[in-house]
């Protein structure tokens, strides 16, 4: 026996198809994988850090992160007040996540932002080792592994709709580790153990419930899907679908098991949170899903039949949780809403990636003209952003032409070929022009970036290359990864060598990144912004009690920049209510917070050289209850604003009678204590007068 079959025999499928089987599952010339790559687990978790330090670099306190930061720096420094800021003075989500608890050690060692830094390096690890783990036992074979692991490593893999939440995200939030573990325990459950994935799911709920809830559920059907025939299936369902119907049904139960919100309280979470309304999301949102139900119906029935279990059980997770949501946000159940079932679909979603690129390999291990254009041209397809948009379009019409050109020029017109072979030839080249189309687009859109920027966009060198992997395709991202692995291999020799350059260099590249946006002397030369926030940091800094808690602001800007900026508290913000579903309180205070600051709002959006996208517009007029050409603010909301005891100061972008105390001719600072004790005294005089006046009659 020969070694080749000495691998093939022993179950070694990856070493097997390296060493030049018939059998290649990926076109060699795209996907030239070295095979110490492709043997070793660690070295291909390391290339992945790598490649996702690079494309989708380590964003801060950014998205949900902020919300996480905030409460530990309330924590970390409890004489400042921060508890006392609208999204903790009611409390938080956070109570219901361990995350918190286990991060204070950390943060309160090292500090905030280098420990937030190293956990999140630490959770990219683990949710990477998930990925492999659970893509290996997927696809059963080493070289398909690799190449799908380097593909999630530079993919968002976003879940739900909106583009609110994606599984590989690139700031640090429980949901990383969450859904590492999830995944690590779906593949301990389809290597048959038991009291591994228990542990793992148990670790999954108990960092984030909601991304834990997906896992659990799909595992409890993969186990019922093993257990019961169809008709035992069937019959469970209509027993389970009938319960479902009585409990929502019969008002006092539904309440009793599910909780209740009132109209108002409803009204207001759909609005904050309107990314949890199917009917809210975008055509997009529905295409992508569509496609992943699609992959998963025929996987399991074709290509894929050695997990159709799991598939099915997949799917059917995600199916009970999108139903949970519709029906959810058509009803006055607290829990159904709190719950966000829909995220049930994240399993889904990661699932489909898998599935496309072992749809592709299946198609070209058939060895056929057709069945290899039609591997192309599904790879083409799996790994694009699939977005309805001009571009788009012209992309779709000049590939169709290049097909075209290609068939003329191979096959001629006449009813014989010109040669016999023409179709995946034609293939091939509408394939590398797709490719390069899709280099030209990004090289101009980057090109526009630095020669033609938004207005007010901060265009600075660490910008540039956070916006490098946005902008690429992730195919082409792909492609030069496979090809730039044979070289990094050969250049650094030994596995040890190998996976102590690209680990360090992944964290020097994410650490010197994150150190620039932070350090004032950088962002201040590049940021614009940062220029101005200097100004009111120091203003505030002048004006601090050393003894006294944080100042409380307003200020229409992202919320970051008040409480790690400012070192202060916020006084509302739209984005400080995303817990407003667990806390009536805050979304009734939240609401009337936004609603006295309307005006203000409203006018900064209409000054912002940036126009806001239309949905946008759209969800900011329903929340504040104010149309974007509302008058301009005047001194009467200003000293309305004023009279909340809590605020001490509001940051402004126009000037109201020369009220303010300061300015750098951008923003203007009022003190509202002094314009509390303003009020007060026109207050008096007005009524003095109006005595006066009644006493003359």
């Amino acid at each position: 026996m020969g070694a080749s079959d000495r691998n093939a025999a022993s179950g070694n499928t990856g070493m097997f198809l390296i060493m030049g089987s018939m059998s290649l599952p990926l076109p060699r010339r795209l996907f030239p994988l070295p095979e110490q790559l492709v043997r070793s687990p660690v070295s291909l978790l390391c290339l992945a850090l790598l490649v996702n330090a690079l494309v989708m670099p380590y964003l801060g306190v950014y998205h949900d992160a902020r919300l996480y930061a905030f409460y530990l720096e309330s924590r970390l420094e409890p004489g400042q007040g921060f508890d006392h800021d609208l999204y903790l003075a009611y409390g938080s989500q956070d109570r219901y996540s361990l995350f918190s608890l286990l991060m204070f050690p950390v943060v309160k060692l090292i500090g905030l932002q280098p420990g937030l830094f190293v956990v999140y390096g630490l959770s990219k690890a683990l949710l990477f080792w998930g990925f492999i783990r659970l893509v290996r036992r997927l696809t059963r074979d080493d070289f398909l592994t690799a190449a799908i692991v380097l593909f999630l490593a530079v993919s968002p893999i976003p879940f739900g709709g909106n583009g609110v939440f994606n599984v590989n995200e690139s700031f640090l939030t429980p949901r990383l580790c969450a859904a590492a573990l999830v995944l690590l325990g779906l593949e301990q459950m389809l290597a048959g153990k038991y009291l591994a994935p228990a542990v793992l799911f148990a670790g999954g709920m108990a960092l984030h419930p909601l991304m834990g809830t997906g896992g659990v559920l799909t595992a409890g059907l993969w186990y019922l899907f093993g257990r019961l025939n169809w008709w035992q299936l069937s019959a469970l369902f209509l027993v389970a679908a009938a319960g479902g119907v009585g409990v929502l049904a019969y008002e006092p139960l539904g309440t009793r098991l599910l909780g209740h919100m009132d109209d108002r309280w409803r009204a207001i979470i759909l609005q904050i949170c309107f990314f949890v309304k199917p009917t809210e999301w975008f055509l997009e949102d529905w295409a992508r899903l569509g496609w992943d139900c699609l992959l998963v119906v025929v996987g399991a029935t074709t290509f894929a039949r050695h997990c159709g279990r799991f598939l099915w059980a997949v799917l059917a997770a995600g199916s009970i949780g999108l139903v949970g949501t519709a029906v959810g946000v058509e009803s006055n159940y607290l829990l159904l809403v709190q719950t966000s079932p829909y995220r049930t679909l994240w399993v889904l979603e990661f699932v489909s990636i898998p599935l496309a690129f072992l749809a592709v390999a299946a198609l070209w291990q058939r060895g056929t003209a057709v069945s290899r254009s039609l591997s192309l041209a599904l790879l083409f397809y799996a790994t694009d952003d699939r977005l309805f948009s001009q571009s788009t379009l012209i992309l779709v019409l000049l590939l169709a032409v290049a097909f075209v050109v290609g068939v003329v020029w191979r096959r001629g017109l006449g009813r014989k070929p010109v040669e016999a072979d023409w179709l995946l030839p034609c293939t091939r080249s509408t394939f590398v022009t797709g490719c390069g189309l899709m280099v030209v687009y990004s090289t101009l859109v980057l090109w526009f970036l630095v020669t033609a920027p938004e207005p007010d966009a901060a265009v600075h060198p660490v910008n540039l290359l956070r916006v490098l992997g946005p902008v690429s395709s992730r195919l082409i991202c792909l492609l030069a990864v496979c090809r730039a692995a044979p070289f990094l291999c050969a250049s650094l020799g030994t596995a040890l060598r190998l996976r102590t350059a690209l680990v360090a260099t992944a964290v020097v590249y994410l650490a010197a990144g994150n150190y620039l946006l932070t350090a004032p002397w950088y962002v201040n030369r590049f940021v614009p912004e940062e220029r101005h926030t200097e100004f009111v940091a120091d203003f505030l800094d002048q004006r601090r009690d050393p003894d006294g808690p944080a100042p409380c602001v307003y200020w229409n800007t992202d919320m970051a920049r008040i409480w790690f900026r400012l070192r202060a508290n916020s006084f509302v913000t739209i984005y400080q209510m995303a817990g407003c579903a667990f806390n009536r309180e805050t979304a009734f205070e939240g609401k009337r917070r936004i609603r006295l600051v309307a005006r203000f709002e409203a006018d900064a959006d209409r000054r912002s050289p940036r126009p806001l996208p239309p949905r946008w517009q759209q969800f900011f007029e329903d929340f504040r209850d104010c149309p974007p050409d509302a008058a301009p603010p005047t001194r009467a909301d200003l000293l309305r604003l004023a009279r909340e005891e809590s605020l001490d100061y509001a940051v402004l972008t126009v000037a109201v009678d020369d009220l303010q105390c300061a300015t750098d001719g951008h923003y203007y600072i009022y003190d509202c204590k002094r314009l509390r004790k303003l009020a007060g005294e026109e207050e008096a005089v007005a009524t003095a007068s109006s005595a006066l006046a009644g006493t003359g009659r």
